[in-house]
């Protein structure tokens, strides 16, 4: 169990050394205060025989991801990091420093930000609209802030005397490719993997339309990543409105909307379906210190899935062509667990339908180190009140439908499933079923966390499921219209 008076305790970063003699220090990730907004993590250099003499190579409101490595020949230090205010970019980074010499920080030196353009001017129709509705983190309106277009998302391995090293860019706009770069001058040498095949093939494909932007999180100091996948035919002069898909994990230091370049299943659902999928990082996620990622320690479901609910309605209300009364949620693994709290939320009025996939349900039954270390000891003297608040079985009669949404909910689970184990969807199953609440459960023989064998037949029931929700919320709604007319005729 890790665990501090504020937070639980990352693991120690690896240790990077000096590829020349003599070895008198080493360099590693920790958090270092910025003022007010906390601490962030960056490169500290530590002396050997006295781990007490150590200073911060690096600092600001940023996270250093990744130390690629330290040429002290050359006095470079290379590692990964986020550019400030910008959690889901990815930037390779070099600063000089010289052991031997006095320390100084200095403003680190991108290297992988010389392909990007900075656009005023909006690409896409979308965008025309999206910058009437949407705002940023400061509040100005969509796009007036400049669009960053290139690449967004990045990596690097650095050759052993750092003379080369290899840059690959994930996206957003084309599919990952891969360059040979020579150090000395930051020169790409030479092309190792572009594509070309897979980008031909989609060049006449209808994908969705990708956007990515930031929300402020109302009454906090924080803001939240946005991705939306919206159909490739959607105008704004149209009449025709669509439905609202969120897709959400939320679990604990992680990031559902990097800027890379990826097409899955929310991509087949926004061209295919003609549905918008959103993906949401608000609190407890990565990428903007270690505050914000706090937010959700001993709560587990409470603030990433009240944050969920609030941009959702933000969302919903902000762009024109989403329908109001067609918006779902749906989740794997800590993800199901989210949906299932968002659904059952006695507040929320906006979700209608929720599919939860293997979820957790009462984080007792879950894995002990990763439960302890968020949400601390189950018993008296520790947090038994938070594992009480954060149990979906004891939200069970909220699973009821109200008059504003139909809360209807379909429950996966697999019975070889060794990380949340089946007991999870079981326990809440007899909730449900003893407060005489309706829901649609499947379960799958033989099938592991992942549902590697039955992956048609899953995705499938899942799109079904949400035809017939948003299908039955446009039934009700001519319902209530005939009577409506009946009424006053």
């Amino acid at each position: 169990r890790e665990s501090t008076e504020t937070g639980w305790s990352n693991m120690i970063s690896s240790l990077h050394y000096s590829n020349r003699p003599p070895d008198t220090e080493f360099l590693l990730k920790a958090l270092v205060m910025d003022g007010h907004v906390g601490f962030f993590r960056q490169i500290m250099r530590v002396s050997y025989g006295n781990s007490s003499i150590k200073e911060p190579l690096t600092i600001g409101r940023y996270d250093v991801t990744s130390i690629y490595g330290w040429d002290s020949i050359n006095n470079y230090i290379y590692f990964g990091s986020s550019p400030r205010e910008e959690p889901t970019h990815s930037h390779v980074y070099r600063i000089y420093y010289d052991a031997s010499g006095p320390l100084s920080l200095e403003t680190p030196l991108c290297l992988t930000c010389c392909g990007i353009e900075e656009k005023i001017e909006p690409e896409h129709e979308v965008d025309l609209w999206l910058r009437g509705y949407i705002h940023d983190s400061k509040n100005n309106i969509l796009p007036s802030r400049s669009v960053k277009t290139g690449c967004l998302k990045n990596s690097a391995i650095f050759s052993t005397d750092f003379s080369y090293w290899v840059w690959e860019c994930s996206g957003p706009e084309t599919p990952p490719q891969v360059f040979l770069v020579y150090s000395q001058n930051n020169t790409i040498i030479h092309t190792l993997t572009d594509n070309y095949a897979l980008r031909k093939r989609i060049a006449n494909m209808s994908l969705p339309i990708v956007r990515t932007f930031s929300v402020k999180i109302p009454e906090t100091i924080y803001n939240a990543s946005v991705r939306l996948y919206l159909p490739p035919e959607v105008k704004h002069e149209s009449l025709m409105t669509y439905p609202l898909i969120v897709q959400v994990y939320a679990g604990p230091e992680t990031q559902a909307t990097q800027a890379d370049w990826r097409h899955g299943w929310a991509s087949y659902l926004a061209a295919r379906m003609g549905w918008i999928i959103a993906l949401i990082d608000g609190r407890g996620s990565k990428g903007s210190g270690e505050k914000r990622e706090r937010e959700i320690w001993k709560r587990l479901g409470s603030v990433e899935v009240e944050d969920q609910i609030t941009i959702t309605k933000y969302l919903s209300k902000k762009i024109p062509v989403v329908d109001l009364r067609r918006i779902a949620i749906w989740g794997w693994s800590y993800g199901g667990y989210a949906a299932l709290r968002a659904l059952a939320n006695p507040n929320q009025d906006i979700f209608q339908c929720a599919i939860s996939i293997a979820p957790v349900t009462s984080w007792r039954f879950y894995d002990s180190v990763y439960t302890e270390r968020y949400m601390g000891m189950p018993d008296i003297n520790g947090n038994y009140l938070g594992y009480d608040q954060s149990d979906v079985t004891h939200q069970a009669v909220h699973f009821r439908s109200t008059d504003k949404t139909m809360r209807k909910l379909f429950l996966i689970h697999g019975t070889r499933d060794d990380n949340v184990h089946l007991q999870h969807s079981m326990v809440l199953a007899k909730e449900l079923i003893s407060k005489g609440i309706f829901f649609k459960q499947q379960i799958y023989p033989d099938a592991t966390h992942n549902f590697q064998n039955v992956r048609h037949h899953f995705y499938l029931s899942m799109e079904r499921f949400f035809s017939s929700c948003f299908d039955e919320v446009t039934k009700n709604d001519s319902k209530e219209s005939l009577s409506l007319v009946n009424l006053f005729s």
